[in-house]
């Protein structure tokens, strides 16, 4: 009896073994997509559930002292890039500040004839409608210029991962984002030298004053308009709108804020949309004007409804509530109290 069941116990494992094994090879047998010069891959993708974060493989050929640039176009998608060579050793990963909408670009020379293999990873989605659109404008025997322009990427990734660190790293991340700044300016790359003045101005205090991150996000957002990139120039106003609320200086405040929703809605960003409506609000809590504040949150209250997240529609209809119990209205406040509540349980 217990050879039986030894022997039926061997054979569910290796059926289970055989499984695992067809599942990793199938996995594994999936070969990258060709990124060619001026050919646009466009992906589409829909609302991610929670730990879904799909990668996908792409491929790029290149020459040896070739300078190339991979540029994703994020449309509601936040995604990271992560180049590799074709041995599989990491070179470059690249995550701004610019979250689910606008672009992510790299910029490198290639030190040797081979591949370069590029991951994207999906790290969330605003929509149904979401998608990135991957392309190489850029891929061509590298000028000095272009060399300048890859080592100011580099400095760029080396900062990016000071970024969160200690004090002392927040420093360092200060210092090699200034180096490439000047590079990118030198060469005339205005998206590069936007992003990075946009990642010198998210840095956090003491690094930075008051007034130098507020002449940071100013810079940054010139030059946003200037190269029509309208997602980093809402991030920019928004930014500065918080900095004039901090110094209770609220019709500057709010005035960024109504240009950065203009912004956002054009970009067809709902969630930055429902934090700018949000920003708005508060701002005329703080003013004493409430039922502008309502206003601004029922609009807010339309957009959460239609994404997928419905964490966000219960935290504008808790702020809801508290307004109207604010104004001494305890109906209608313990009413969104109660919508909250079921929309989280």
């Amino acid at each position: 009896m217990r050879s039986r069941r030894s022997v039926s116990t061997y054979w569910r494992t290796l059926a289970l073994l055989l499984v695992i094994f067809f599942i990793n090879t199938t996995i594994n047998a999936q070969q990258p997509t060709l990124l060619v010069l001026d050919q646009p891959i466009n992906i589409a993708l829909s609302c991610l559930q929670t730990g879904e974060n799909p990668k996908h493989l792409y491929d790029i050929e290149v020459a040896k002292g070739e300078y190339i640039e991979i540029l994703c176009q994020q449309e509601g998608a936040d995604v990271r890039m992560t180049i590799a060579s074709a041995e599989g050793k990491n070179i470059a990963v690249v995550d701004s500040y610019s979250g689910a909408y606008g672009p992510e670009c790299w910029r490198g020379v290639s030190p040797s004839q081979g591949r370069y293999i590029l991951q994207i990873e999906v790290l969330s989605t605003r929509g149904a409608d979401a998608r990135y659109t991957l392309a190489l404008p850029v891929k061509r025997n590298a000028t000095l210029d272009d060399r300048k322009r890859a080592q100011a990427q580099e400095l760029y990734s080396r900062a990016w991962h000071f970024k969160n660190g200690t004090q002392r790293d927040m420093d360092e991340a200060y210092y090699l984002y200034e180096q490439a700044s000047t590079i990118y300016r030198e060469v005339g790359d205005g998206l590069g030298e936007a992003q990075t003045t946009a990642s010198t101005a998210a840095l956090g205090f003491p690094t930075l004053t008051k007034r130098l991150k507020t002449d940071l996000h100013r810079y940054s957002l010139d030059l946003h308009r200037r190269f029509h990139e309208r997602n980093g120039e809402a991030i920019a106003l928004h930014s500065l709108g918080e900095i004039y609320v901090e110094d209770s200086r609220c019709s500057l405040a709010i005035s960024c804020y109504k240009e950065a929703l203009k912004a956002y809605r054009e970009i067809g960003d709902a969630q930055g949309e429902i934090i700018a409506l949000n920003s708005l609000a508060m701002v005329y809590c703080q003013v004493n004007q409430p039922q502008d504040a309502l206003s601004f949150l029922k609009q807010a209250l339309k957009v959460s409804q239609k994404s997928c997240d419905h964490s966000k529609e219960a935290l504008v209809m808790k702020h809801i509530g508290e307004i109207y119990e604010e104004i001494g209205q305890p109906t209608q406040a313990a009413e969104y109290y109660r919508q909250a509540n079921v929309l989280v349980q």
